[in-house]
């Protein structure tokens, strides 16, 4: 932990890191204005954007539940959305607030590395964080990535006000606040994010090891299943079906283990390559299959069934395609999906070409 600033020096303010995050709002400002009107970036320009679009207005319109069915893409997002629709009846101004959200996050990277390393580390964090292309570009985006950075952010941030900085400090008392609302925020990413599920517990893993200490790693798992339940008791109440999140996650599972799986997405003979078309072709597969009409929850396990009985009986092929997509993770290029980074910084005129961290291929 960093030494504290004499009484003084503390009540003095310090300007440079609100000069940071204003530079920071205005430089993805520049982006929105010059991305907001591409027909690629719009509202109805179909794949996941039009599909959140249409749920967001759904809610609006009176249906918050979304039932009968399971949600088929993460929840958080359709909310979040129709949220700031109906306040502001504008995709701009939901651009506006994702952008602040953004710079927002950049903050939070400066609190944290200031924390742990120190002032010079938190310059640097944060002036990466903030010339970060790709983390501007989603921002700016109507999609469920606008918001990742900021999330991660907030619960990191607040994990490291509720840790000792130095592991083997066990005389510094826990914030047990902070760690708490660093499971809740997780927990209500992981309806925007599932797979942030596998990390926060890995996260509550290596506290429990590392510190030594069973509270800690406990208040971050409770509130993971706290931010975590409102999805899942409206998956039981609205579909009757015990589902923590969405009804996505058997297909995806199986585009990843399968016998033609590369790492990379793929298409599914039989499953229209769009989310609507995901819904329903996937539980028209699987009601072929089981032979009666399937539930979504019925047709996510199927296609899981389906991985798990290749990685079964091919044991040696899955475990060279999970060393394979292992490596996948330390690449540097970026793999788009569904809109493409690389494209809009240098295929498009715009400020995005120049920015120095973060450059997609």
């Amino acid at each position: 932990m960093t030494r504290e600033l004499p009484p003084k020096t503390r009540l003095v303010p310090d300007w440079r890191p609100l000069v940071l995050l204003a530079g920071t709002f205005v430089l993805k400002a520049l982006v929105l204005s010059q991305l907001k009107d591409h027909p690629l970036a719009a509202p109805d320009a179909g794949l996941d954007t039009t599909a959140y679009v249409r749920l967001a207005e759904q809610v609006l319109a009176g249906n918050v539940g979304l039932g009968p069915g399971l949600y088929y893409v993460s929840p958080f997002y359709i909310y979040f959305l129709a949220a700031l629709l109906g306040v502001f009846h504008s995709f701009t101004a939901v651009r506006v607030v994702q952008i602040a959200l953004g710079t927002a996050s950049v903050g939070f990277i400066f609190l944290m590395a200031r924390r742990w390393f120190g002032a010079r580390a938190a310059w640097i964090a944060a002036l990466l964080a903030a010339f970060t292309g790709l983390f501007t570009f989603y921002e700016v985006l109507i999609l469920q990535s606008s918001v990742d950075a900021f999330l991660t952010a907030a619960a990191l941030w607040c994990l490291g006000a509720g840790v000792p900085a130095e592991a083997g400090n066990y005389k510094i008392e826990y914030a047990h606040r902070s760690v708490f609302l660093a499971g809740v925020i997780w927990g209500v990413q992981t309806l925007n994010r599932p797979n942030v599920l596998i990390a926060v517990l890995g996260v509550a893993l290596v506290m429990l090891i590392v510190l030594r200490r069973v509270k800690p790693a406990a208040l971050l798992v409770t509130g993971l299943v706290l931010g975590m339940a409102p999805v899942a008791i409206r998956n039981v109440v609205v579909s009757g079906e015990w589902t923590l999140v969405s009804s996505h996650g058997g297909l995806n599972f199986y585009i990843g283990n399968n016998p033609t799986a590369t790492g990379f997405y793929q298409n599914v003979p039989g499953v229209t390559p769009s989310i609507v078309g995901q819904e329903k072709d996937t539980r028209r597969i699987a009601s072929q299959a089981l032979g009666r009409p399937a539930t979504d929850a019925e047709a996510s396990r199927y296609f899981f069934g389906l991985a798990r009985t290749w990685i079964r009986e091919h044991p040696a092929d899955a475990a060279r395609l999970f060393v394979k997509k292992f490596a996948f993770t330390f690449h540097a290029a970026h793999v788009p999906l569904p809109q493409s980074y690389a494209f809009f910084a240098y295929d498009t005129p715009g400020i995005l070409r120049f920015s120095p961290s973060g450059r997609g291929s």
